[in-house]
């Protein structure tokens, strides 16, 4: 839409339009004309933010720019332009006064990461040399990290493709099948583990890469080719909402779900682990509470498996209740997969006591690492642990007060009515 912009020249109204109806929070930042080799950045009171949330959303509409043209305009008198590996910052005010001398002290120092020189020309202009790293961390890949599907943001890597992602919207669950649902970093894997060992009875895997793309496989990942090869009954996993699946009254949805504020802190910390260069906290906590992010906003989500947890053929799983009480929760989870499961351990005591030890979560971040070549490049193996403490409160400990303040009431607005919103606020 926008490559065939010419070299000065400012993009469509168009985009910001559809920015600023997404992002009205974002509108303190307006928009610049465009010189060789030279960015032009405005003042702005969230700045860094609104450079994220750019990006965002320019890779959410499938557009990648090698030199941005950006127009977005408040006052008409501020304008912001990037450039793709720009080593040079200007700023130079619409409005030529003197107050614009604070930016280097005040908005400037804030946004660039390397020292900078600046010379000041009583306000006329502030001239920064300067490796703008914020940006060129995010535009060094010729690819987005997210990609927009259906109107969800999905992931987007080498293991995410979009064929893999439709196929698995458009999949039409088999009778008997056993699904296993979630948002990102609320217990996914173990809850899938729980499962297989209640299926099994205590079966030992000897490969945890095994039991993740062979017999529970992750249909984003592995695609739904994989479901053909499958033993009945069928079980594996996606992070898609219920809104967007495929439904069978006959096949069986586990969903597990978590406290936003510990998903925020297992989720940041698990894309450091994929290496995939995700935001620093600050900016990732800013995307997930705006849905900017990898299956979208939390708690639309949880919602959206939620309005069916009175359905016969859906279970929800409180991570917090299945740490505290494993067992219990555990024959529950029997009971729902059928009665023949439950009876099994019901009435054999040690596969019981197996099935405990198995899925403790220390048992679990010992024995059940991931290594996969899809995770790296050129063959290499990287190894993923996706257990990395199993605790409650995490997030308390890692947010600040403000942000735990601004995820309770944007928690309350969405939950407004729900029985969830008494158990996450207790």
């Amino acid at each position: 839409m926008a490559a065939g912009c010419a070299q000065g020249s400012i993009l469509s109204p168009f985009l910001y339009n559809l920015f600023t109806s997404y992002f009205p929070h974002h509108a303190t930042v307006s928009v610049c004309f465009f010189t060789d080799g030279t960015a032009v950045l405005a003042q702005g009171a969230n700045l860094k933010y609104t450079i994220k949330a750019l990006q965002n959303y320019l890779n959410n509409l499938e557009i990648w720019l090698t030199d941005w043209r950006i127009a977005i305009n408040v006052d008409k008198t501020q304008t912001i332009i990037f450039k793709k590996y720009c080593k040079n910052l200007a700023l130079e005010p619409g409005n030529r006064s003197s107050r614009y001398g604070d930016l280097v002290a005040g908005q400037v120092r804030n946004f660039l990461l390397s020292s900078h020189q600046a010379r000041i020309f009583c306000g006329r202009q502030i001239s920064i040399n300067v490796e703008f790293a914020l940006l060129e961390r995010k535009m060094a890949s010729d690819e987005p990290t997210h990609q927009n599907i259906r109107g969800l943001i999905f992931p987007k890597a080498p293991f995410f493709t979009r064929k893999n992602i439709e196929d698995t919207l458009d999949n039409v669950p088999h009778d008997g099948d056993i699904i296993i649902a979630s948002y990102p970093k609320t217990g996914t894997t173990w809850l899938q583990y729980i499962v297989m060992q209640i299926v099994s009875k205590g079966k030992l895997f000897p490969d945890f890469d095994e039991c993740i793309f062979k017999h529970v496989p992750f249909l984003e990942m592995a695609g739904t080719s994989v479901l053909d090869n499958l033993e009945k009954p069928r079980m594996y996993k996606h992070h898609c909402p219920y809104n967007m699946v495929q439904k069978n009254d006959k096949a069986k949805f586990l969903y597990i779900y978590r406290r936003p504020e510990d998903t925020i802190i297992s989720y940041y910390h698990f894309l450091h682990t994929l290496e995939l260069n995700p935001p620093e906290l600050d900016d990732f906590f800013e995307n997930f509470l705006s849905g900017e992010i990898g299956y979208g906003n939390y708690c639309d989500h949880v919602l959206s498996y939620y309005a069916h947890k009175n359905d016969e053929n859906v279970l929800l799983i409180s991570y917090e209740k299945l740490l505290l009480n494993r067992r219990d929760e555990i024959l529950r989870i029997a009971k729902f997969l059928g009665e023949e499961y439950y009876q099994n351990l019901v009435e054999d005591e040690s596969l019981l006591e197996k099935v405990l030890e198995r899925t403790n979560f220390d048992y679990m971040k010992k024995n059940l690492s991931l290594t996969h070549p899809n995770l790296k490049k050129e063959g290499e193996r990287k190894t993923v642990n996706f257990f990395r403490k199993g605790v409650i409160g995490d997030g308390k400990k890692s947010l600040s007060s403000d942000q735990l303040k601004r995820l309770k009431d944007s928690v309350m607005e969405k939950l407004k009515g729900s029985e969830l919103l008494q158990e996450w606020m207790n």
